[in-house]
């Protein structure tokens, strides 16, 4: 018989026959026959995920997978319909991909199902009503409370970061890339700081008090001063353009000018 007679045949026979006819010969013209036919029962199943914003074409392969392996793994001497053997095995494989591959960071298992659940019930939800749900209205849907409705939409997230290479503005002349937009350490801080406290404490100085009160606050003017000087040559700011033509930052004669008023003259042994 010739292989286009025998594939004609094969094409006559009932879905149970030849299931049969492939479990007892493994021959892959009838494989191929069976593919052909369930696979728009396949294509329905990975449907159910298109929400998931994966290709639909990577999922009809995923789910086609899993019918290979249904077809491989099925005995039709059992009784059971094919389908109803095929869709669990067709589903788990289609979780399995988005358990292992789908998601940027590692998600628990049962997180990442309730966020496709969430997201689900979301799509259907929002053709119901006509407009997106609330988290009490998705929480009444799936029974289950509001926090976790509200931890499987972070957990979402997720799935697909944005790249820092990303426009961030659909205008020509706005357009810049997210990762433009990050902010990042600002040194001035920490000399704002030191700024503020040098002022008070040169106030409290000059402030009219008594002698023990002059003193202490001397002491937090010099400690101040020097804490200051010593952040300046940390971070390599002396020699730095911002600070040299600063004049809100005082200069190095200065603070000798000060150090020696508030050290006082020197003590005689």
């Amino acid at each position: 018989m010739s292989v286009t007679a025998q594939t004609r045949d094969l094409a006559r026979l009932p879905d149970e026959e030849l299931l049969v006819a492939y479990h007892q010969d493994r021959d892959p013209d009838a494989l191929d026959e069976l593919v052909r036919r369930f696979i728009p029962f396949t294509r329905k199943l990975a449907l159910r995920y298109v929400h998931s914003r994966e290709p639909l074409d990577d999922l009809v392969q995923v789910a086609s997978l899993g019918l290979l392996n249904a077809l491989n793994r099925y005995e039709p001497g059992l009784g059971k319909k094919f389908t109803s053997y095929a869709a669990p095995t067709i589903v788990g494989e289609l979780k399995r991909h988005f358990r292992d591959k789908g998601w940027s960071v590692h998600v628990p298992r049962d997180l990442q199902e309730r966020a496709l659940a969430v997201s689900r019930q979301t799509e259907r939800l929002s053709v119901r009503l006509g407009r997106s749900p609330t988290v009490d209205e998705l929480a009444q849907a799936l029974a289950c409370p509001a926090e976790q409705v509200i931890e499987a939409l972070d957990a979402a997230h997720n799935y697909h970061p944005a790249s820092l290479d990303a426009p961030v503005a659909h205008e020509a002349d706005d357009r810049c890339a997210l990762g433009d937009t990050l902010g990042g350490e600002d040194g001035g801080f920490e000399l704002a700081e030191d700024r503020e406290l040098l002022a008070d404490a040169c106030v409290a100085v000059a402030a009219p008090v008594d002698d023990a009160a002059r003193g202490g606050r001397r002491r937090r003017l010099i400690a101040g001063s020097r804490s200051f000087q010593f952040r300046r040559l940390q971070s390599g700011a002396l020699g730095s353009p911002w600070v040299k033509h600063n004049p809100a930052l005082p200069t190095r004669e200065e603070n000798e000018r000060r150090n020696r008023f508030t050290e006082g003259p020197p003590r005689a042994d």
